[in-house]
């Protein structure tokens, strides 16, 4: 690049005709070159090189070249280069005709020979006469000191925040995605807060790139600039820039940081900046106190245009999850070696984002009642969300309730689910029907024949429902507490049942989940395509944050005895008494009873004489039994005798050989929910016993 040019002659050349180069600098890869000539040896380019240093780059450098005749045989030109402490110069043994009328004198060019001087100029200076000469360092400092003094360069500090607060990049408006910049700066920096997501199918994603070219000269590491400094998300991070070499130039040195697999869903603070008086670049990461920082050097050129993309540019692969808090900080006070704590954007992180929040929420009235068999009533879908309730990043959670199973109340029951929903905590908006996903079950319960089955979703294996099953002895009209809890930072999920005795244990463990994001859903009962619950729940709570997760049995107890205690109004025992009573039955006819409505004890008593045997009427099944009594919870349209659960609640025949058949049916052993089992016996004055169960009417 042409940077000055002195000649005496009209119509110069480069180098044709003494005096083309009565002084010309030149400004090459890696020197200047300075240029004269001399008439003793009738040479018309004599010339001699000052390398620079490569800091130098968008740095001031004073240049000083002077010529002297010192006698009519000899004559001395002398260049200098200073930079910062750093002073070179050059001397070329030369003599010079004397001038004439005429000169030409030329800056940042130095004729069509030459492409132009990219960068600035000032306090440019002709000296002709005596005093223009300097032959030493000395004098040269001293005319710097005092006359020709470095200028200064503006002093810069901006903060630009490109988006507040927590943001899903793929809703973000178009105005946050590029950003410009026009000024001078040589320290610069990106602040930024991410989220990455583990099954991200695209190998790399950009987050950002700081950029010194513009839209229409972008490339991919193709030319300087491109990479000034860029972040993307592939398994863990990369960080990448470019690099002005001594001998070549680096335009994408990449820095890959690894995350370890259970840091890679939660809030990590992440910190680029470079510094041109330093010659580095610094990157550090924080993932839940998992710090890793290096500095690495690092030379850019000096810009006064800079483009900053957000997470696209039509270069790389789109970033798809969530920011927050990007900052772009430009000059001083931009780049940092340590103390990254002390960073602004890391000290705001805990109002968007506290792990160590806690919330509960629980249910307000005492019982809830399920109809699996009514939609309106199947179950109930809590959200709880930002901004009232602070749960982003909260890593530690459980759900709780009392649950009374009633195959014939609300409603009767005729053919049961071989699943039915309990309850479930779920990070996702929709089930997609027939497929569980990531997040469908983030805790959930079932209840399946002889078990109550609980599951949760994991990330390590890809998992959407690990489960665990915990059985039960008996179940209908039964009151029993369940609880399901997990743990992020032992990885483990823990699971309860306590039917008022006895408490049972199960865990799923190397259990990995995402902290919660700004919302959870807890669904109660059944829900669209889900089979629900059938029955009551009480004392329904959900704790999120610290102290949610309950270690063991002795805890769990506690907890239930000095907060989820059963309402006694709901007791088994309370029910039985308030609705003790006798009923008067009519002969001969039909009766609902519907005051007996959740009780578990019932019996039917009275005197019977046999009369005469009847005489056999047309239509009747032809038995030596007469009917004396049936009680049933099946309603007349599906009555049958034996086929249905419930058909003899309690049944008793009279027969001829003066006996009395009794029967009842049992829930108790069945192989299947909807089995029917009926068991029987006979009594002349005396009487059976028999271990069944009912269900509740």
């Amino acid at each position: 690049m042409g940077v000055a040019r002195l000649t005496s002659n009209k119509e110069y050349k480069d180098f044709d005709n003494p005096g083309d180069r009565v002084l010309l600098v030149v400004m090459g890869r890696k020197a200047f070159s300075f240029g004269t000539y001399d008439v003793i040896t009738k040479s018309n380019n004599v010339g001699g090189d000052l390398e620079y240093r490569r800091e130098s780059e968008g740095e001031w450098q004073y240049l000083y070249f002077s010529y002297k005749r010192h006698t009519q045989q000899e004559g001395h030109a002398i260049a200098f280069t200073q930079f910062r402490d750093h002073t070179e110069g050059l001397q070329m043994d030369v003599l010079h005709s004397l001038l004439t009328n005429y000169l030409y004198f030329s800056v940042g060019h130095a004729g069509k020979y030459y492409v132009n001087f990219n960068g600035q100029i000032t306090k440019v200076r002709i000296n002709l006469g005596p005093g223009s000469f300097i032959e030493n360092k000395a004098d040269l400092l001293s005319k710097i000191k005092t006359k020709d003094t470095i200028p200064e360069i503006e002093q810069v500090s901006k903060n630009i925040e490109i988006i507040s607060g927590i943001q899903d990049v793929r809703k973000l408006d178009e105005k946050h995605h590029l950003t410009k910049f026009e000024q001078e700066i040589r320290e610069y920096g990106v602040l930024i807060v991410v989220q990455m997501v583990q099954e991200s199918k695209r190998a790399l994603q950009l987050m950002y790139r700081l950029t010194t070219n513009g839209e229409d000269t972008l490339g991919d590491a193709q030319k300087i600039g491109d990479r000034t400094l860029v972040m993307c998300h592939t398994e863990g991070l990369e960080f990448s820039t470019y690099s002005l070499g001594d001998k070549t130039v680096q335009l994408n040195n990449a820095y890959p940081v690894q995350i370890a697999k259970q840091n890679l869903e939660v809030w990590t603070f992440a910190y680029f900046a470079y510094s041109k008086e330093s010659q580095q670049i610094v990157y550090y990461i924080n993932s839940e106190e998992n710090e890793q920082h290096a500095l690495e050097s690092a030379l850019h050129a000096v810009s006064s245009n800079y483009w900053f993309y957000l997470a696209k540019d039509a270069l790389l692969n789109s970033y798809d999850s969530r920011l927050a808090q990007v900052v772009l900080n430009l000059g001083s006070g931009a780049f940092r070696k340590d103390n990254f704590k002390g960073l602004m954007v890391y000290l705001q992180s805990p109002k968007l984002f506290n792990p160590n929040a806690k919330l509960q929420w629980d249910y307000e009235e005492d019982e809830l009642v399920l109809d699996s068999q009514d939609a309106e009533k199947q179950g109930v879908t809590v959200r709880i969300a930002e901004p009232n309730q602070k749960i982003e990043s909260i890593q530690e959670y459980s759900v709780g309730l009392w649950l009374r199973f009633l195959q014939a109340w609300p409603s009767r029951l005729w053919n049961i689910p071989s699943e039915m929903q309990i309850f479930r905590l779920t990070s996702n908006e929709e089930l997609e029907n027939g497929k569980i996903a990531i997040g469908d079950r983030v805790l959930s319960a079932y209840l399946v024949h002889d078990n109550f089955y609980f599951g949760a979703y994991d990330i390590n294996e890809d998992a959407p429902n690990e489960i665990s099953t915990i059985s039960y002895s008996s179940l209908e009209g039964r009151w029993h507490y369940i609880y399901a809890g997990y743990k992020r930072s032992i990885q483990e999920a823990v699971y309860y049942v306590y039917d008022g005795e006895h408490i049972q244990k199960a865990k799923n463990e190397q259990l990995l989940q995402r902290p919660l994001n700004e919302w959870i859903k807890l669904i109660l009962g059944g829900e669209k395509n889900v089979a629900g619950f059938h029955g009551l729940f009480s004392q329904i709570s959900a704790h999120l944050g610290k102290e949610a997760y309950v270690e063991n049995e002795e805890q769990l107890l506690k907890s239930i005895e000095s907060s989820y205690a059963l309402p006694l109004e709901l007791t088994v025992g309370y029910i039985q008494k308030q609705k003790k009573g006798q009923v008067e039955l009519e002969q001969y006819k039909s009766q609902e009873l519907t005051q007996l409505q959740g009780i578990g004890e019932y019996a039917i008593s009275g005197w019977f004489k046999i009369a005469e045997v009847q005489a056999k009427i047309e239509g009747e099944i032809n038995s030596p039994c007469q009917v004396l009594f049936r009680i049933t919870n099946n309603d007349e349209e599906h009555l049958s005798d034996r086929k249905q659960q419930g058909d003899r609640t309690l049944y008793a025949q009279v027969c001829t050989s003066d006996t009395v058949k009794v029967s009842t049916y049992s829930i108790a052993g069945l192989k299947d929910w909807n089995e029917s089992q009926v068991f029987g016996g006979k009594s002349r004055n005396g009487k059976f016993l028999n271990e069944l169960g009912h269900t509740s009417t």
